[in-house]
């Protein structure tokens, strides 16, 4: 369904045409331009505002994506990492290729001598802008998949946690391995590959001495041989099945005692230091998954991040801006730590918690982020936000493989016309400074031209942050290319090494001479995402505050720049089409999860934040302006405005916050779906319009990883809330005109969108 539009006619009409060509651009290639067409100078682009950036989804899947079964050319240059691409200079004659990125010149091997104008190679061909490799490498070993099981839990949630791994066990390959950890006071390392009983490794929760990769693998004899002892831990699922079943079945909660007036002992940071020093230590080079069930934060040994006293409170925000939580700053060491070795060594982290209260996700956040893991916050393990999560996680592809990826990771070469600023999302730095690095502007990670992106599935998108090289005023590049190139290598489940290229054309313009041109490639969405990441980014080290001026600043000199207007006359303000939607966009963003935190714990900032910097344009744009969809009687469903005033008695509506999917029922439906009249024949129209509601709710949330979170709401009840916090608050106590069709105020004092526009237009038309 296609977005809503504004509430308020801010602008002329324009053409759907250019939305159109972004999604059709990203749909081929995985990219999406702030500006799709650049200005010539560094300084024309500073005065865009809006950074000069994109944002890009290497693995996106494509039906139509080229694939090749052989290695890709590679520049000869020592210092340029580009391959062979639609876009290159080639001499048919001499059998020559020019890399337009650093002009080096050269020679085809030996299979192209059949090379011509009219035979080509896949990588050759114009309309192949991204063509995928297979390598012709060794195959890589199967995965590993290690889990790390919080036993500090009741008997149900324990339950829970052990079924959806027999059910894991059953679709997973025979040849893939497996390893379990179990963790309360203590960790339990289990041998799986001792069929005669039961049989398990016991490492202190709270180690007197710290914990290496060296000294677990002293303790358990394992990585100086290939010796059975260290194949009895990590095994192949075809050969312990049957003894992981049994180790499950009989697996209890955690035997020690727990005084009322304390917390179980948790030592969630030893387990997975555990799991890491097992990994590496029996299986060097091979990838690997440890996947973390925790239902408590942990509480003893490194990694702790509160007391066993219930005396004591987790850290909450106003804690960790005043400085007043002393565990915290250690702990987000100690997982940065743990997240490096991983990140060396090809492990990806996942870390499922499921709890009431806060479990620590704000400290092991950076796990997740940088190794490109999967993150769950749920309220039970019993919920369907895990059980079906977890196991959408394991679906295969048409040829039946999982579809999982291992050590992948990003390059980026440019031409000479600009330089790479820095990237936002999940993955960390490879460290890799080339010549087309900025030394003047960063923004996220930066300093390298390539990073490191773990396990990244289809929908996980990179933000890429540029910087125009030219500073001279009188050289323009007016109608000229500049060329950038993604190469993004990946191990695929299945073991084998793929490549996968893209590589795009990028014009030039000189924007004193036509303004009009670099107005018309703005794409609205993908820049309000990408200004919202570098937001989100830079709470890490600033306050929210200043991060919404700088916001707000951002907005008024975009429109002041773009729009159309009489000095001081808010009245004549107009924005173009292309600029429509950006200032409600910002509103939202203003209002949204991310900034601000009132009434949510770390750990929930943690886990939004960390889906922003990880999801494809569209999603992350439902996480700042949610969509609203309406049902009635009389017609199906139709996209509505985000407003209270959408509220009718006989309407369904359905809210999509990408967190949350929100059902509500106006007050008469409600009433007759209690009175139970859809059961009536004649009535069977009423019941058909609660089944289509439920089924596009379920396909909605059954399409996600991970899964929304469920909420049914009537009308004036409780529930409500979940809608009503997200609507612009047009209607509220302060202007409320009571009327027998009008929906109930919102109690609130956050400004509407119209009084928004209204201080916008008043700002935007003061003299600059």
């Amino acid at each position: 369904l296609e977005r809503c539009a504004a509430f308020e006619q801010v602008g002329s009409g324009g053409e759907n045409q250019l939305n159109m060509d972004f999604l059709e651009a990203e749909e081929r290639d995985g990219v999406r331009f702030s500006w799709n067409v650049w200005p010539s100078t560094r300084i024309e682009a500073e005065r865009l505002i809006v950074p000069i950036a994109c944002m890009y989804t290497p693995l996106k899947d494509s039906p139509n994506l080229p694939k090749v079964e052989y290695d890709p050319i590679q520049c000869s240059a020592q210092t340029c990492t580009a391959v062979l691409n639609p876009f290159c200079q080639v001499d048919f004659m001499n059998k020559i290729w020019i890399c337009q990125f650093c002009l080096t010149r050269n020679h085809f091997p030996l299979r192209y001598a059949d090379l011509s104008p009219d035979n080509l190679p896949a990588e050759l061909i114009r309309d192949f802008t991204t063509i995928e490799y297979q390598l012709q490498q060794e195959p890589f070993p199967p995965p590993v998949f290690v889990f790390v099981v919080d036993t500090c839990v009741i008997e149900g949630e324990l339950q829970q946690v052990k079924d959806s791994l027999l059910q894991l066990v059953m679709v997973l390959p025979e040849d893939a391995y497996v390893g379990l950890i179990t963790y309360g006071k203590n960790v339990n390392l289990h041998e799986l590959g001792f069929p005669e009983c039961p049989k398990s490794y016991i490492f202190r929760g709270d180690p007197s001495t710290p914990l290496t990769v060296q000294r677990i693998s002293d303790l358990l004899n394992v990585g100086k041989t290939h010796q059975t002892s260290q194949l009895s831990f990590i095994v192949s699922v075809s050969d312990c099945e049957l003894v992981l079943n049994t180790i499950l079945d009989d697996l209890s909660n955690d035997p020690w005692p727990v005084k009322s007036t304390m917390r179980p002992e948790r030592c969630g940071g030893t387990a997975l230091t555990v799991a890491v020093g097992l990994l590496k230590a029996s299986c060097p080079g091979q990838n690997g998954r440890i996947m973390m069930f925790a239902g408590g934060a942990a509480s003893v040994g490194p990694g702790a991040v509160i007391n066993t006293e219930l005396g004591e409170t987790i850290r909450s925000h106003r804690d960790l801006v005043q400085g007043n939580a002393p565990k915290f700053d250690k702990a987000v060491k100690y997982y940065e730590e743990l997240a490096k070795e991983g990140i060396a060594n090809g492990y990806v982290f996942d870390v499922f918690a499921c709890s009431l209260d806060q479990v620590g996700l704000a400290e092991m956040k950076v796990l997740v982020e940088t190794t490109g893991g999967f993150l769950i916050a749920a309220e039970s393990f019993n919920s369907k936000m895990f059980t079906e999560t977890f196991l959408k996680i394991f679906e295969r592809d048409a040829n039946s493989e999982l579809r999982m990826t291992f050590n992948a990771e990003l390059s980026v070469s440019t031409s000479r016309e600009f330089k790479i600023a820095g990237a936002i999302g999940s993955l960390s730095s490879l460290e890799k400074k080339t010549s087309n690095v900025s030394s003047e502007l960063e923004i996220g990670i930066s300093g390298t031209s390539a990073w490191a992106l773990g396990g990244a599935t289809s929908n996980s998108t990179v933000s890429l942050y540029f910087e125009i090289v030219n500073t001279q005023l009188d050289t323009v590049m007016d109608g000229r290319c500049a060329y950038l190139q993604f190469v993004t290598k990946y191990r695929h489940n299945r073991g084998t090494a793929h490549a996968r290229v893209t590589t795009l054309a990028i014009n030039f313009t000189d924007t004193a001479e036509s303004l009009e041109t670099v107005q018309n490639g703005f794409d609205q969405e993908a820049a309000c995402v990408l200004m919202a990441r570098w937001a989100v980014y830079r709470t890490e080290t600033e306050f929210a505050i200043d991060i919404l001026r700088w916001l707000d600043r951002s907005l008024i000199r975009l429109v002041s720049k773009f729009a159309s207007y009489s000095t001081g006359k808010p009245d004549s303000f107009q924005l173009s089409q292309v600029f429509f939607y950006y200032p409600q966009f910002a509103f939202h963003l203003r209002r949204s999860r991310f900034l601000q935190v009132f009434n949510s714990s770390p750990d929930e900032t943690a886990f939004s934040r960390l889906l922003l910097l990880r999801e494809n344009v569209s999603n992350s744009l439902t996480m700042i302006q949610p969509t609203l969809v309406s049902y009635t009687l009389e017609d199906g469903p139709t996209p509505v405005f985000l407003d209270t005033e959408s509220r009718h008695p006989d309407r369904i509506l359905i809210l999509d916050t990408f967190f949350h999917v929100v059902m509500w029922y106006g007050k008469n439906i409600a009433m007759w779906r209690a009175q139970g009249i859809q059961n009536q024949p004649e009535y069977a129209y009423f019941g058909d319009l609660l089944e289509r509601v439920e089924r596009d709710a379920e396909d909605l949330m059954s399409s996600r990883i991970p899964r929304p979170s469920h909420v049914i709401a009537d009308q004036g009840t409780s529930q409500a809330r979940f809608l009503v916090a997200k609507l612009n608050p047009s209607v509220s106590s302060n202007n409320f005109q009571p009327d027998d069709d009008s929906p109930p105020p919102v109690f609130t004092d956050d400004v509407s969108l119209n009084v928004f526009m209204e201080h916008l237009r008043k700002l935007a038309v003061q003299s600059q």
